[in-house]
Parts: C-alpha cells; structure tokens; sequence
C-alpha cells in the first residue's frame, strides 16, 4: 500500500477520469483512497481547520482565454480556505502546462501566508506521481512547471493582561 497510515482523497469533475482511477485503485488494493466526484471548492468548506495535510493539484484548467479567467479555482478564496484547512506543515503540490497561470498561482499563494518551495514532506516523497497529462506533455517535449507551496503558521498578536 503507497503512503499507509495516509487517508486519500482523490477528488475530480470529469466523471469518466474518476471512473479509470477507481478501477486503478481498487487492481492495486489501496484501502486508504476514496474517490468522489466533486469540486474541490464545494469540498473545502466544509472539512475542519487543519485536517488536511497535503493537496496535490495537478494540471487544472487553466482557462487560458482572458474572459473565461474567472473560472479558475485557485483564486484568492481558494488560498483563504487552504490555509485553515491545512494541518501544521501541510502542503500543496501543484503542476500545470501554463507558465502565466503558474506565476500568478505563485503570487497568490504568497499573499495567503505559503511558502514557495520543491521539498515534499518525507512520507509523500518516496513515491513518483505521474499523470496521463504529465506523460502527454513530457512525450511531446512541452514544458510544465511545478511547485511545493508550504503553509506557514501566521503568527498570533501577543495581548499582554494590565494588572491593576
């Protein structure tokens, strides 16, 4: 089993994409990945504060059109539900084709209190995740970019109690 001791969510809107991971998951008999077609916009929300421990978001649409830009999800929302949905370390994993999108992500993210780096935690690191969209473009020499952006605690205002 990859990443025992690790639940996993794998979360898509394309129905037919999920279909084929299920049938990926259940031929190597991992116990802890659950699947479900959902957005993950509709999903974080409603998880507790600090229950997630790492996001891989590989390849979202990057609606390259400039009036379809309001479709993307990785957006000032998006951060300001990550960073209190994400456990103490916690991480998003972050892959895409679109070198402007990606600056753009970058600069969000840094807004919303992550750091920007290339190290997974340990657990997560010993295994190579791959996509069909990965393959495609490395086949056909088109660049991708890629990303580890770190949560970072924020850090509490000191109140200090007057005695009288």
């Amino acid at each position: 089993e990859y990443n025992p001791g690790i639940n996993v969510q794998c979360l898509d809107i394309k129905y037919k994409r999920l279909l084929k991971s299920s049938e990926k998951i259940t031929k190597a008999g991992l116990s802890n990945a659950k699947i479900a077609l959902c957005d993950v916009i509709d999903l974080l929300p409603v998880l507790p504060d600090h229950s997630v421990f790492g996001m891989f978001i590989f390849f979202p649409d990057p609606w390259i059109k400039s009036r379809h830009e309001k479709f993307r999800f990785l957006n000032e929302d998006f951060f300001t539900m990550a960073s209190s949905r994400l456990s103490a370390g916690g991480f998003i994993w972050l892959k895409t084709d679109q070198k402007r999108y990606f600056d753009e992500i970058i600069a969000t993210a840094r807004q919303y209190h992550f750091s920007v780096g290339d190290e997974l935690p340990g657990i997560i690191a010993r295994r190579e995740y791959r996509t069909k969209f990965e393959e495609t473009f490395t086949g056909k020499k088109i660049p991708f970019y890629q990303v580890i952006l770190h949560s970072m605690p924020r850090m509490k205002l000191a109140t200090k109690t007057l005695r009288h």
